[in-house]
């Protein structure tokens, strides 16, 4: 047995995000579990005092104002679980698959030819060589994009640690998917889960949409990440982690004892404190009124007097094989273009989407919570910094002209990128200043515009190439 430790720790931690079918009403079927940096997404309430006059001079009992739903997300920046983020923001993509594909029939390991290695036995292997960039989708552990490291025949070897699967709608291609996302009349909202593994406790966010996106391109050789900023209708309620009070163990599976009308079914997804060798996610097997089972070959403990463990049911569940792992974007992956050419001259580069949410909409009977949040007017900004060479982009400012950008990031071997195109920006009038006897350096601001909306043009096009055939 072992004890609940009497802090939560961050690396046990699930945040999962999973898009609702209708505003505010928690999703529970299926979401993604994100790879993240850090989070301040918060449920909070106001704590106000009251003007009420009484006697003596202590003070009068406060009262709750509003809650909200806010916080942002910092977030590797990667070529496949970013497109969740741009769903939430643009809704949606436009996706167009693979011109070509080739089936995958089965998948055998190959470590003991080339160590570390497993074959993609195809239909045929077509002109795939060794060394080329290849998509693969549809199996449970080798999606993405994959370096060949030999061809025989039909079997194509990667890198990969080999695990038994039998790939039903398994392809791989030389290319990839590409997903266009543009601006919409509407946002899909999504449920925040945040479960504490090691405790047995969650928070659930209902309601919640992408405010803001920033990203940014840089010099500083340091890790490359992006922000996402969520504004959300209210958490559900929070209740406590149940007690077990009693376990046993056969045939690899641990049934535990807990109070009754627990509300689990078979499929329903646990985390459990308190026993060794249990961390995790679990999924029920099979319940009656006092008890569930899951799968587990831990041995069953002896729970007495001062033992505490406890479980929790998990809100959304996470289907298993579909999880984006991170494919990270280099921190020199990142380049950009203006007026159709590339612009060698940027120190760095940020672009700010603000999505112009209302987060003010509030009705009565909704406890102070927002009751919805309505999409505005986008508003997309952008800072170049540029080392000082001529006075161009200072020219463009003073002349009023129109200039278009782009961002483009590209994974390290050249198959895969994210881009966003901004066609139309004005650029400020900035003059550089003269702040030290070294290189002198220019910011210029810039902020995007549309003059095709009415004909559904979009102020800015984010084009994501990679291995993912869809964002659900």
């Amino acid at each position: 047995m072992t004890k609940i430790l009497n802090q939560a720790r961050g690396s046990s931690t699930d945040m999962v995000l999973a898009f609702e079918e209708s505003y505010a009403t928690a999703q529970t079927q299926y979401g993604h579990r994100l790879s993240f940096n850090s989070s301040s997404i918060a449920a909070s309430r106001e704590l106000n005092t009251a003007a009420t006059i009484q006697p003596g001079r202590s003070p009068i009992e406060p009262f709750q104002g509003n809650g909200s739903v806010d916080g942002d997300y910092t977030l590797p920046l990667d070529l496949d679980q970013v497109g969740i983020f741009l769903k939430a923001a643009f809704g949606e993509p436009v996706t167009t698959e693979p011109a070509s594909k080739v089936k995958v029939s089965s998948i055998t390991d190959n470590s003991g030819s080339i160590p570390g290695t497993v074959t993609l036995n195809l239909a045929s292997a077509g002109d795939i060589a060794s060394g080329d960039r290849i998509s693969v989708w549809g199996t449970e552990g080798y999606n993405g994009i994959h370096t060949v490291v030999s061809v025989s025949g039909s079997a194509v070897a990667i890198r990969g640690e080999y695990h038994e699967e039998t790939p039903i709608s398994a392809y791989c291609s030389k290319e990839c998917f590409t997903h266009v996302f543009r601006i919409g009349d509407e946002q899909p909202s999504f449920t925040i889960e945040q479960l504490h593994k090691d405790i047995a406790e969650h928070f659930v966010y209902t309601g919640c949409k992408l405010s803001k996106l920033s990203f940014n391109a840089a010099t500083d050789g340091q890790e490359a990440t992006y922000t996402a900023s969520v504004m959300g209708a209210k958490p559900l309620s929070c209740a406590a982690p149940r007690a077990i009070t009693a376990a046993s163990s056969s045939g690899g599976k641990l049934t535990l004892t807990t109070e009754s009308g627990h509300g689990l079914s078979m499929g329903s997804e646990v985390a459990i404190a308190g026993i060794s060798g249990l961390a995790g996610r679990h999924i029920v097997e099979s319940v009656t009124d006092t008890s569930f089972t899951i799968v587990s070959d831990v041995k069953a403990p002896t729970i007495s007097d001062g033992d505490e463990p406890v479980w929790t049911e998990a809100k959304v569940k996470v289907q298993s094989g579909q999880e984006l792992p991170v494919r990270r974007l280099g921190t020199f992956s990142a380049r950009i273009h203006k007026d159709g050419k590339e612009y060698r001259g940027g120190k760095g580069f940020t672009l700010e989407i603000d999505m112009g949410l209302d987060g003010d909409q509030r009705v009565i009977g909704d406890d102070g919570y927002r009751s919805s949040i309505p999409e505005g007017t986008v508003s997309i900004s952008s800072t170049l910094t540029a080392i000082f060479r001529d006075g161009t982009l200072f020219r463009a400012g003073s002349n009023n002209e129109t200039i278009s950008l782009e961002l483009r990031y590209t994974l390290p071997g050249g198959l895969g990128y994210l881009s966003f195109s901004i066609p139309e920006s004005k650029v400020s009038e900035s003059a550089p200043a003269v702040d030290s006897p070294r290189g002198l350096s220019q910011e210029i601001s810039c902020l995007a515009f549309c003059t095709s909306a009415a004909t559904g043009g979009s102020a800015i096009t984010v084009t994501l190439s990679n291995a993912v055939p869809f964002y659900n």
